[in-house]
């Protein structure tokens, strides 16, 4: 609905980290744990997977608040996956913007940088 809409529109904010890369670069151990069938990184992204569904309903029934919440299980979880996900700046970024009333915060894409 379009109050649902206005709604997430007022609850979302984007920053730019400053910090560009390339997505291939960020993603290259994701793809070689994969092809080696290392059963946590194919554990991780049948969860990653499995969430995306769960934010797709939240974010078509409008629960902006769970939308929330999923996306920091996301966040969380995705930064365990490989160490170039973030790092201590984009961390600290995130814990601030909670600190100050957020619901969650996370990076837009493979990780590395790029919005925040």
């Amino acid at each position: 609905s379009r109050s649902k809409l206005q709604d997430l529109e007022e609850n979302l904010l984007l920053f730019f980290t400053g910090y560009s890369r390339k997505a291939g670069a960020v993603l290259l151990d994701q793809k070689q744990r994969s092809e080696k069938n290392d059963s946590e990184m194919i554990e991780s992204l049948h969860f990653t997977k499995e969430l995306g569904l769960s934010i797709k309903q939240a974010l078509e029934a409008g629960k902006t608040k769970e939308l929330a919440a999923l996306m920091h299980r996301h966040w969380v979880r995705k930064k365990e996956r490989s160490g170039g996900i973030s790092n201590n700046q984009i961390n600290r970024w995130c814990e601030v913007g909670l600190d100050q009333g957020a619901l969650a915060g996370k990076l837009i894409g493979a990780g590395g940088g790029g919005f925040l």
